[in-house]
């Protein structure tokens, strides 16, 4: 199978929609726009706090531009990102090295950046992958890993629950904002979090090394002159939210519960996932929310000092004789055994254990647990107390939704909107070209695609890399991503191919079924297929983007009419999406990406 190139719509058709498109062209309100309820999670926004943490993260944009402008200025020392394995490193290592071409991220002599893979065969969660990590960084640096300013983000994982960014990893996912210096490429997740933390080299003491650990599908909005990364032990950032919100977080239980307490707080303990009662039993209320809850302060992104880096080293290369057997998670197992009020009795729950029934991975993970309560015992823990700060995530297919196409405190923080009182745009548009008079019908998101006259987009939609014919019909609540694929990968014949993925945007793609459904409609008594979305063999591979879009809608419409398409039929080699990611080809995409930001740039 041959790559062709599809041409592109005639310019004068198109309406060039810049990255930052939740803001293009977006309506005025009303006079006073009201607060943003918390849809997923996050406390929240009134217009005005909205335009406080607006002009600090631009601020920080300012900061990270300086870096990009002048490379003798230092930054983190190393930045490292964590993968699922030796596939996505090879993946990662290519964006870096892409994004340090075109000067969108710190270069070689400013920064090193190193991308560490998982152990093959199994699981370790975040908490094993940064034992690992501080393995990698005493071999690479000798005795100088110790002295080390680090950034850790964790980023393993295939994004199975927003998978159009699968391929790319969530740490190059696009976001609804432009990159430093540009109008059209979207800003990925990671020059966001080299951004948003590119304040903490220089608050951390001179001479003394540190890992600041963050996750690669969540974003926090704070003001940064609050920080202090000066003590040893772990500081961790702390955001108001209420104990709704705290009882699907790590909750801080400050020494002194101060209401409106502000900077570096010492902590008697941290809870993980506590339940609001036991919130409020063990004394982490520092307050009320503006609604009349009570308000906690939840977790997001930590810091540990150089003396926590050597103790976490010599217990994994001494007590685990340098091997992680359980899935570890590094912020409940880490630092539920630290804090002047810290007690043993977390040890022994595995409620948010993800294999709580294995009794030997029970077993490995109390073993662990105690492991790192012995090496940490007596390190002092610190919560950063940000008022007014704002945590988001974006991992899910529902939030990517609410939060790039419909949520106005979201957009604002970020830059995208100018205020809340401007509306967004409902048809979030990233690196795309849409005609003027195609129906595009929001909340939706598209991103690199393009959609000509008289297509047609419904409602709650993703669509992802696809160029839709005239006259298309894109149903309401539709996942559509077209993605080019390396066939020998998969052992077909020819070099490349396309996969156009379709499935509804409120398809739980993980589950694990015996009848697996798209639509709510029956693949199985097709397909015969068991087990998820993500691993049924069930989309044909085409020579060209065109022919594979048009097999996902005969699957759309042969599931609504109970007709299975005809290449459903046995005759032919089928694939998952879970192989697609495996066998992708992303230079293909590379270069169709760059064909619509040239065509946007000339506009």
């Amino acid at each position: 199978m041959g790559c062709s190139e599809s041409k592109p719509q005639d310019k004068k058709a198109a309406e060039r929609a810049l990255p930052v498109a939740a803001a293009a062209a977006g309506a005025v309100a009303a006079a006073v726009a009201p607060a943003q309820p918390a849809a997923t999670g996050t406390a929240e926004v009134t217009p005005e706090l909205a335009a406080t943490l607006r002009a600090q993260h631009m601020e920080k944009l300012g900061m990270y531009k300086a870096f990009l402008d002048d490379p003798s200025k230092p930054f983190f020392d190393v930045v490292v990102v964590t993968s699922a394995d030796a596939d996505q490193t090879a993946t990662f290592e290519a964006n870096i090295e892409h994004l340090q071409t075109v000067k969108r991220i710190p270069g070689k002599g400013q920064t090193d950046y190193m991308v560490v893979p998982d152990p093959p065969g199994r699981k370790v969660g975040c908490g094993g992958s940064t034992l690992y990590v501080i393995r990698d960084l005493q071999a690479r640096y000798g005795e100088e890993y110790k002295t080390k300013r680090v950034l850790l983000i964790h980023a393993g994982g295939y994004s199975k629950r927003l998978p159009n960014h699968s391929h790319c990893g969530k740490i190059f996912s696009l976001l609804p904002a432009s990159a430093p210096g540009s109008a059209q490429a979207a800003l990925t997740m990671l020059e966001l979090k080299l951004a948003t933390f590119a304040h903490i080299p220089e608050q951390m003491p001179a001479g003394r090394g540190g890992v600041f650990v963050t996750c690669s599908d969540d974003i926090v909005f704070y003001d940064h002159k609050l920080c202090d990364f000066s003590k040893p032990g772990f500081i961790a950032l702390g955001h108001p939210g209420s104990t709704s919100i705290g009882k699907d977080h790590g909750v801080f239980v400050l020494e002194d519960n101060k209401s409106g307490a502000a900077g570096l707080q010492p902590c008697k303990k941290f809870i993980h996932k506590y339940s609001i009662p036991q919130q409020i039993a063990e004394g982490a209320v520092v307050g009320k929310t503006a609604a009349g809850e009570d308000e906690v302060l939840t977790d997001s992104s930590y810091f540990f000092s150089q003396e926590v880096t050597e103790k976490l080293l010599e217990m994994f290369v001494t007590t685990l004789s340098g091997e992680v057997k359980a899935e570890v998670d590094a912020y409940g197992d880490f630092m539920q055994g630290i804090g002047s009020g810290a007690t043993d009795e977390w040890m022994s729950d595995f409620g948010n254990t993800a294999k709580k029934d294995d009794a030997e991975e029970v077993a490995n993970i109390l073993a662990l647990r105690k492991a790192f309560s012995e090496a940490l015992k007596g390190m002092p823990l610190w919560c950063l107390a940000l008022p007014g700060s704002r945590f988001y995530h974006v991992g899910t297919i529902k939030e990517a939704l609410h939060h790039f196409a419909q949520d106005a405190g979201f957009l604002t923080c970020l830059g995208s909107l100018k205020s809340m009182d401007e509306a967004p745009a409902a048809v979030c548009k990233i690196e795309t070209l849409v005609a003027a008079d195609a129906d595009v019908s929001g909340p939706s998101v598209i991103e690199f695609s393009r959609v000509p006259a008289s297509a047609k987009v419904g409602s709650g939609c993703i669509v992802s890399g696809v160029e839709l014919p005239e006259g298309a019909v894109v149903p309401a609540n539709t996942f559509l991503q077209t993605l080019p694929i390396d066939t020998s990968k998969l052992g077909m014949e020819g070099a490349c191919g396309y996969v156009t993925h379709v499935l509804s945007t409120q398809d739980d793609i993980k589950k694990q079924k015996e009848d697996v459904t798209l639509f709510g409609k029956s693949v199985s008594q097709h397909l015969k297929n068991k087990g998820s979305i993500w691993t049924s063999k069930m989309y044909p591979v085409r020579p060209t983007a065109a022919e594979s879009l048009q097999c996902a809608f005969e699957i759309q419409a042969g599931l609504e009419s109970g007709k299975a398409p005809a290449f459903w039929d046995g005759s032919e080699r089928l694939v998952s999406l879970a192989e697609c990611v495996m066998a992708k080809n992303l230079k293909v995409q590379a270069e169709q990406r760059k064909v619509i930001l040239d065509e946007l740039a000339s506009a």
